[in-house]
């Protein structure tokens, strides 16, 4: 049935994973088994990327009341699909800010984007119709978010454990 089961034995076998973490590797190596994370791959991991920006664009489209050309809009983490995800953004017409480390906010303004530390955002939100969040480590809680205005579209791309505080999400 195509289904390797960690319970079993595997010797000299290989499987090709995506996002493999520390339990499940250790577990495989117990039961012989070779696992290759192939988003370890970084030409793989840019490659999907790509998609997920162009994801992140048909909803924002389908979902804001406003059309991307024109609209304020923040990228927060400035990785993989940070880098895919604001040109595209800007190529629409969008008035793209990046929130990023420092070490990221040199490259960000170099590519033209407007900048914003990761950690100082509470208080300079409000004028933004479009937040995409990249980095996977809570950035927008309850602070930045009560700051956002009543339309905004938030999008959280980032693995888990995402950056936005759901819980407050609910309660604004």
């Amino acid at each position: 049935d195509g289904v390797l089961k960690l319970t079993e034995r595997w010797d000299h076998a290989q499987a090709y994973l995506a996002d493999m973490n520390g339990r499940r590797a250790a577990l495989a190596a117990e039961r012989g088994l070779t696992v290759r994370d192939y988003f370890a791959r970084e030409e793989l991991a840019v490659a999907n990327a790509v998609p997920t920006a162009e994801g992140a664009i048909q909803i924002a489209m389908e979902q804001l009341p406003i059309t991307i050309h024109g609209a304020r809009v923040l990228v927060v983490g400035f990785g993989r699909v940070g880098r895919a995800l604001a040109p595209r953004l800007q190529a629409l017409g969008a008035r793209v800010t990046v929130a990023a480390r420092y070490e990221s906010l040199a490259w960000a303004q170099a590519s033209g984007y407007g900048t914003e530390q990761t950690g100082q955002l509470a208080g300079w939100l409000c004028g933004y119709d479009l937040v995409v969040n990249t980095v996977p480590a809570l950035v927008l809680g309850e602070a930045e978010l009560a700051d956002l205005k009543p339309d905004c579209l938030v999008l959280d791309l980032a693995s888990k454990p995402g950056g936005v505080d759901l819980e407050a999400a609910r309660r604004l």
